[in-house]
């Protein structure tokens, strides 16, 4: 729930709000990788591009662990991260 309204806070632009509840769904649930992309995004938009490369490596490695890579998402989170 709390991933899902991170997003709903980046739709609405507002990164902050979205990296407070994506910190509360790592937090209750470390296994989930949309809140570590949720992170990433909004870290991304207000410029803090150490911490969108930390969020999208914890999402790599979920997605590792959980069999959810595939080269599509892997090229993708790469081009994400090669842009900052």
């Amino acid at each position: 729930a709390y991933a899902d309204r991170g997003f709903a806070w980046l739709g609405l632009n507002e990164p902050q709000k979205a990296i407070e509840d994506a910190k509360t769904a790592s937090r209750l649930n470390p296994n989930l990788a949309e809140s570590y992309t949720v992170q990433a995004i909004a870290y991304e938009r207000i410029g803090d591009f150490q911490n969108a490369i930390a969020a999208y490596e914890s999402v790599i490695r979920l997605m590792k662990e959980n069999g959810q890579m595939d080269s599509k998402a892997f090229q993708g989170i790469s081009a994400s991260i090669a842009q900052l």
